[in-house]
């Protein structure tokens, strides 16, 4: 009798712990893409037979041949023809977006919240958040935008401010544009609101840009890289215009007025040296405090420093315009910075054309007049944060 109970025993032990025991959380659309690419390479593996097991939530595999040789080819197919029906979860930058944008943003206890409109259509506001891997939206935005969670909706571990990791849904939106970038197709992890604003921006998003916080001008910069069309030029190409400061000597001197959003006034630009780097020559240039070195032969700007000698910035190429110039020339600025710290600035990228035409199409940031008789820039007009900066040449003196 004893013995029978025993059994019953462990017959009554073993059903509890079948009863209890926990299946790993069901992601539908992984075991789709597991089983779908399963039945792809399963074709080039004839003595394997695999079947998926919900308890682990994996492919079960057995074979019968001896070794690992087909256990593990295809084990590589299968994550192989995984990864390829995986979806990216930061979709894809539109092709309609600008080269760069200049996103305002609210600054709220010490967090920066960027506007966005999601699917084309509904308002909100996100944290940026540059440490959080995926965008988080609050379900309010999604049932504003008419999107359904679906029951097999894939799941990630969140977490949360106060140290707690918890799983998510993830889904699909359409769009998400923020000031004038808009990427489609994103995956976003929906999580109720925890702080101001409807959620995070994350790096799924912000992976499409080079991004440039700045927080005491309450804007961020995002800047995709890409290359932009050069302005359209409308005339045609009479002379060809060299450099005008490879006829500069030391001692000559330029007044320009200037004016703009925040007043008026001159300042005076002099030749002080004449000097070689590396090799090219080079004039420096003192213009309103500021001392500039500049190539000889193409303008193209190398440094700036103070008055007193501190550096201001160094470019790496040189900035400039490709002289000779004539009408009908495009060409890319191109360059890294790094002021006297040893700080990397922003990439400047530009796309340049030279045109006869004072009026140009496009959105056009800065316009530049050059004139052989006094070596030198007679006009320019640069778009600044707050409006326009025009800058005139007054008068010179050559020796």
């Amino acid at each position: 009798m004893r013995e029978r109970w025993t059994v019953l025993g462990a017959a009554a032990t073993a059903a509890i712990l079948a009863a209890c025991a926990t299946s790993a959380p069901v992601d539908e659309a992984a075991r789709r893409r597991t089983t779908e690419a399963a039945a792809v390479c399963g074709k080039n593996f004839p003595d394997l037979q695999y079947r998926w097991d919900d308890v682990s939530g994996k492919l079960k595999v057995t074979t019968k041949r001896q070794g690992f040789a087909d256990y593990f080819g295809f084990s590589e197919c299968v994550r192989a023809e995984v990864e390829r029906r995986r979806p990216d979860p930061s979709g894809r930058l539109a092709a309609t977006a600008p080269t760069h944008a200049i996103v305002r943003v609210d600054v709220e206890r010490d967090m920066i919240l960027a506007p966005i409109v999601v699917n084309g259509s509904v308002h909100g506001r996100l944290i940026v958040d540059t440490g959080a891997s995926l965008t988080v939206l609050a379900p309010e935005v999604l049932k504003a935008v008419g999107l359904a969670i679906p029951a097999d909706a894939p799941h990630v571990d969140l977490r949360l401010a106060d140290g707690r990791v918890v799983p998510r849904q993830i889904v699909r939106i359409a769009s998400l544009r923020v000031g004038d970038m808009t990427v489609e197709d994103l995956d976003v992890a929906v999580s109720e609101r925890a702080g101001p604003g409807d959620g995070l921006l994350g790096q799924n998003f912000l992976r499409h840009f080079r991004v440039s916080i700045e927080r005491e001008r309450s804007r961020i910069v995002l800047d995709t890289g890409r290359p932009a069309p050069p302005p359209r030029v409308t005339g045609t190409s009479t002379r060809v215009w060299a450099a005008p400061v490879a006829a500069w000597s030391v001692g000559d001197a330029w007044r320009f007025r200037w004016r703009g959003p925040g007043g008026d006034g001159t300042y005076d630009s002099r030749v002080l040296g004449d000097e070689t780097i590396d090799g090219v020559r080079h004039f420096v240039l003192d213009e309103g405090g500021r001392k500039l070195t500049l190539q000889a032969d193409t303008a193209r700007l190398h440094s700036e420093h103070t008055v007193d000698g501190r550096l201001i910035a160094r470019y790496s190429p040189p900035i400039g315009h490709p002289w000779p110039l004539r009408v009908g020339a495009t060409w890319d600025l191109n360059a890294d910075w790094q002021d006297g710290a040893g700080r990397s600035g922003r990439r400047i990228f530009l796309r340049c054309a030279a045109t006869e035409e004072a009026r140009l199409t496009g959105a056009v940031v800065r316009e530049t007049w050059w004139a052989i008789e006094p070596r030198t820039w007679i006009r320019e007009r640069r778009l600044i944060g707050d409006g326009e900066r025009i800058e005139e040449l007054h008068s010179y003196s050559l020796r």
